[in-house]
């Protein structure tokens, strides 16, 4: 006869990945902010402790992978190199919000993933960008 299972925290919480965070949700507070913790311990920054949300609890962190990404300048150009085609995307995200345009696509090199955009606005003296 098989040992009764011991029960994971992993087994009562979901991970969602939004992109620039991954948000955990549970049915309880204890399960939500130990997985919090899990993330921390492998480089995430936690942004939001469990909280209560209706019935479930609600945490929040950076998502991981966009930690492993750099960040380029040169000229008014970005480059963005890191684990994975989603990461870098993800991590150029606000820069194509504010207008800049992708010059070379997501592509690998030597082993990363690589893309290139440039912040025209910047170039042509519109506006400020970060």
């Amino acid at each position: 006869m098989d040992a009764p299972k011991t029960p994971s925290p992993l087994d009562n919480v979901d991970v969602h990945d939004a992109g620039e965070h991954l948000v955990v949700t549970g049915a309880s507070e204890e399960f939500v902010n130990y997985v919090l913790a899990e993330l921390q311990r492998d480089g995430a920054s936690v942004t939001q402790k469990a909280v209560r949300v209706g019935s479930k609890w609600v945490g929040m962190v950076i998502n991981p992978a966009l930690a492993l990404c750099s960040l380029e300048r040169i000229g008014y150009e970005l480059w963005i190199r890191g684990p994975s085609e989603s990461a870098i995307m993800t991590r150029s995200h606000e820069f194509r919000e504010r207008g800049a345009i992708v010059v070379k696509p997501p592509h690998q090199e030597d082993g990363k993933w690589v893309m290139c955009l440039e912040e025209i606005g910047k170039r042509l003296g519109i506006g400020t960008h970060a």
